[in-house]
C-alpha cells in the first residue's frame, strides 16, 4: 500500500483537531445516529466517523466493526482528507494504492470505500465520514449528497461542542468573579465594622485590666479576701467568655465558606455570634438589639454565609436608623410547618417603593460615597437562593422588615 502524503497544512490541521478535545472520548448517541443513518442510506455493512490523527485513524463512531483505531499508513481516510469532494474507491483490488493492504487481502476483505471529508469549525479536514463494503460496487449521486449533508451535520455538532466548552469556561470565569465580588463585599462590610469591633473587644479588655489591677493591689497590701473578691473573678471569667464569643463571631463571619458543605447549625447561636461583633457598639449609640429565637432550632446551612446575610441586614438597619430618635433592631425567628422565617426589623418606617424595586440590583445603593458597596442585598439574595430559600422585603409591616425564609429540609 502506498501511504498518503501529508495534508498541505498538516500542523495547522492537527492543531485544529487537538483543539476540539474529541480524541479518545466516549461514544455519543448523536454521532452514532449519523453513522447508522449513513449505512442505511448507502446500504453498506460498515460506516465510520474517523478522526485522522498524526499516526492513527481513531473512530469517534463505528457501525459494523469492533476496532477503535487503525494505523494511519494502513487507512484510506488519509487520502480522503486531501480532497474536498467524496473520495470513492469502487474496487480496492483494482487500485494500485490499496490492492495489497491487509484490510483488502486479510480477513476484513474490504472492497468498496467512500469517504467524505469532515471539516473542523475552522475549516480544516480533521477526518471523514466513510462507508465500507466487502464487495465491489458503486454509489449514486443522491447517496453522495446525503453523505455530504451528514458530514456537515457532524461539523455542526463539533461547533456546538466548542460553544459548550466556551460557555463552560465563561461560566467558570463568571463564578470566580462572583466569588471575588462576594468576598470583596464581605470584607468591605468587615472593614466598615472595624471601629465597632475594636470597641467590642477594648471594653471587656478594659474591664479585665481594671479588675486584675484591683486584685493585685489588694494582694500586695493584704486586703484581699477570697469571699469578698470572688465576684471579681466571676466578672473576669464572664468578660473573657464575651471576648471568646466576639472572636468566634468574627471567625464565623470572616471565613469564606463558598465551597463548604451544608451542615446543621444552631440558629440562635449563629445569630448571637453575628451580633457579638456589633451589639455593644450599638448600645453605645443607644440602639437596642433584641433576639427572639428558640434556642434549639437548627437550619442546614453554610454558617458564615448566613452570618454574612444577617450582618448585612443589621448593618443596613444601623445606617438607616442611626439618626432617628427611636432606635431599635429586632430579630424574630418563626418556625412554621415547612419553613423557618427570620424577620429582621428596625425602627425605620419602611422603604420607598421606587427604591424597593432597585435595591437587590448589584451596585445599587442609597448610601453616601465610601459607605457600602451596593452589593449586600444582591449577594444576600443569591445566598438565600443557594440555600433553597429566599429573601424579601415585607412591605406589609409598619416598620422596615426583611424576611429570610429557609426550608426545614433543604433539597439536595
Amino acid at each position: 500500500m502506498k501511504s498518503a502524503p501529508d495534508y498541505l497544512f498538516e500542523k495547522e490541521r492537527l492543531d485544529s483537531l487537538s483543539a476540539l478535545n474529541i480524541l479518545d472520548t466516549l461514544p455519543e448517541s448523536d454521532y452514532d445516529a449519523i453513522t447508522a443513518l449513513a449505512a442505511q442510506i448507502c446500504g453498506t455493512p460498515i460506516s465510520l466517523i474517523c478522526m485522522v490523527d498524526k499516526e492513527r485513524i481513531w473512530f469517534k463512531s463505528k457501525n459494523g466493526i469492533n476496532a477503535t483505531q487503525i494505523p494511519k499508513e494502513a487507512a484510506f481516510c488519509a487520502y480522503a482528507i486531501l480532497q474536498k469532494e467524496a473520495f470513492i474507491v469502487e474496487d480496492m483490488t483494482l487500485d494500485d494504492r490499496f490492492f495489497d493492504t491487509p484490510l483488502v487481502t486479510g480477513t476484513a476483505h474490504f472492497r468498496f470505500y467512500v469517504g467524505v471529508p469532515l471539516m473542523s469549525p475552522d475549516n480544516f479536514p480533521i477526518g471523514t465520514l466513510c462507508i465500507i463494503d466487502t464487495k465491489a460496487r458503486s454509489i449514486t449521486v443522491d447517496q453522495i449528497k446525503s453523505l455530504h449533508a451528514l458530514s456537515a451535520q457532524i461539523t455542526r455538532l463539533l461547533e456546538l461542542k466548542i460553544k459548550i466548552m466556551q460557555l463552560m469556561t465563561h461560566e467558570n470565569q463568571l463564578r470566580l468573579l462572583e466569588q471575588q465580588i462576594n468576598e470583596s463585599a464581605r470584607l468591605s462590610t468587615l472593614g466598615e465594622m472595624t471601629a465597632g469591633i475594636a470597641h467590642e473587644i477594648n471594653n471587656p479588655l478594659t474591664i479585665i485590666q481594671c479588675k486584675s489591677k484591683i486584685l493585685k493591689r489588694k494582694c500586695e497590701d493584704g486586703t484581699f479576701d477570697l469571699k469578698t473578691n470572688a465576684k471579681d473573678f466571676d466578672i473576669i471569667n464572664t468578660t473573657v467568655d464575651r471576648i471568646v464569643k466576639i472572636v468566634k463571631g468574627l471567625k464565623t463571619y470572616s471565613r469564606n465558606s463558598e465551597n463548604d458543605p451544608f451542615k446543621p447549625a444552631n440558629l440562635k447561636s449563629l445569630i448571637d455570634e453575628t451580633l457579638s461583633l456589633c451589639v455593644e457598639h450599638y448600645k453605645f449609640e443607644d440602639i437596642s438589639v433584641s433576639v427572639n429565637c428558640c434556642p434549639t432550632l437548627e437550619i442546614d446551612c453554610r454558617s458564615s454565609q448566613i452570618s454574612q446575610v444577617l450582618m448585612n441586614l443589621i448593618s443596613n438597619s444601623h445606617d438607616a436608623i442611626e439618626s432617628l430618635e427611636e432606635k431599635w433592631i429586632k430579630i424574630n425567628v418563626i418556625e412554621e410547618r415547612s419553613v423557618i422565617r427570620v424577620l429582621v426589623s428596625d425602627s425605620g418606617k419602611g422603604i420607598p417603593t421606587e427604591i424597593v424595586h432597585k435595591m437587590t440590583l448589584p451596585f445599587f445603593t442609597t448610601k453616601e460615597l465610601g459607605k457600602g458597596t451596593g452589593l449586600g442585598l444582591s449577594i444576600s439574595k443569591g445566598i438565600l437562593e443557594s440555600h433553597g430559600g429566599y429573601l424579601i422585603y415585607d412591605s406589609g409591616k409598619a416598620n422596615t422588615t426583611f424576611a429570610l425564609t429557609f426550608p426545614k429540609k433543604r433539597a439536595a
